[in-house]
């Protein structure tokens, strides 16, 4: 896995799915539902980039927060600042 993906792994002494969101490997809702929590990890772009896979993780971000039934979000560094930018926050 990924640097991110094991260090969460290793401080939470958990499994880690690691997901690679710009190449693609967008989870559905029913992939994501059974887990404990999501973190939405760094990028080297930015989160006012307007890449594809950018849009999309903004698009599916604002549904995923509002699902009670979905497990808790947590952004690291990109990920605080896509989190923000897709509820509508400025970054």
């Amino acid at each position: 896995g990924r640097p991110l993906a094991r260090m969460v792994s290793e401080w939470l002494q958990a499994e880690v799915r690691d997901y690679d969101v710009k190449n693609g490997q967008m989870p559905s809702f029913a992939e994501l539902r059974p887990y404990d929590g999501i973190v939405v990890g760094g990028s080297l772009n930015s989160a006012n980039d307007l890449e594809p896979w950018i849009l999309r993780l903004c698009n599916v971000l604002p549904a995923l927060a509002s699902d009670s039934s979905m497990p808790g979000v947590l952004g690291i560094c990109f990920g605080h600042q896509i989190l923000a930018k897709a509820l509508g926050g400025r970054v």
